[in-house]
Formats: structure tokens, C-alpha cells, sequence
């Protein structure tokens, strides 16, 4: 399988395997995603979480820093 190689927002000349991924109720705005064949587990926004139907009722509650600031985040088993 190839993909196209493309810059991800904020990483100005660096180009990665990158594929738009579309969420049913999201079709107007694709989700840039990073094709990582060695990643665990993957982050979204809570809304497209919700918006692809997982379920977050039993989902791990903690923090990640993003840019220097301490975030909210849930893990789903």
C-alpha cells in the first residue's frame, strides 16, 4: 500500500505518510491523521470519539501536556 506523502498543520517541511479520514456526522471537515504503524493508541477530540460510537463510559480519566499546557484526557479500554 503507498500513500501520499504531505505536510500535517503546524509541521511546515516535513512531510509524512498522512491520510484524511472522514467521520460520519464530520464529512465537511476530514481529520488529518499520521499513518504510525507502531502506535498503541491513537488520539481525537472528544466529539469525534463520540462521533465514531465509541464508547467512553468506561474510558480512563487523566491529563496530557500539549504544548506546554495540562490537558483533560480520557482512555478507552
Amino acid at each position: 500500500m503507498r500513500h501520499r506523502f504531505q505536510t500535517l498543520p503546524g509541521q511546515a517541511g516535513r512531510a509524512r505518510p498522512v491520510v484524511d479520514l472522514v467521520v460520519e456526522g464530520l464529512e465537511m471537515a476530514p481529520q488529518a491523521c499520521l499513518i504510525d504503524t507502531g502506535a498503541s493508541e491513537i488520539r481525537m477530540g472528544r466529539h469525534v470519539a463520540e462521533l465514531a460510537g465509541l464508547d467512553l463510559t468506561d474510558a480512563v480519566s487523566g491529563e496530557v501536556i500539549v504544548g506546554g499546557s495540562e490537558q483533560p484526557r480520557r482512555s478507552s479500554p
